[in-house]
This record gives structure tokens, C-alpha cells and sequence, in this order.
């Protein structure tokens, strides 16, 4: 769980795409907002993991 709070504190940038996700989730209204809120954090997390290691990648070339 440690692992989980530390990478949520790290986060990519909000995108226009992400805003435009989580916007369009929520018209749909079938799907609750913090469900929808907890999805982007979780992603935007995994995403700045990703880039973190590609960039880790790339600097050992």
C-alpha cells in the first residue's frame, strides 16, 4: 500500500485528453465521479512509473 500512496504523489501532468475522459465519463453518469477521479489518479500514476523507467532505459544508452 506504501508503494501505492508514493507513486500517487508522482503523477503526470493533467492532459487535455485525460480532462476530456474524465468529462466524457462523466455525461455518462453511469459510473460514479469518484470511481471515475480514482481511475485517472491510478492511471495518471502508472503512467509517470512508465515514463520514469523509459527515461531510466534511455539514460543507460
Amino acid at each position: 500500500m506504501e508503494d501505492a500512496t508514493a507513486a500517487s504523489k508522482e503523477l503526470i501532468r493533467w492532459s487535455t485528453q485525460e480532462i476530456r475522459r474524465i468529462a466524457n465519463r462523466l455525461a455518462q453518469r453511469q459510473i460514479r465521479p469518484a470511481q471515475v477521479i480514482a481511475w485517472s489518479l491510478w492511471r495518471r500514476a502508472h503512467q509517470a512509473v512508465a515514463r520514469r523507467a523509459h527515461l531510466h532505459i534511455k539514460a543507460q544508452m
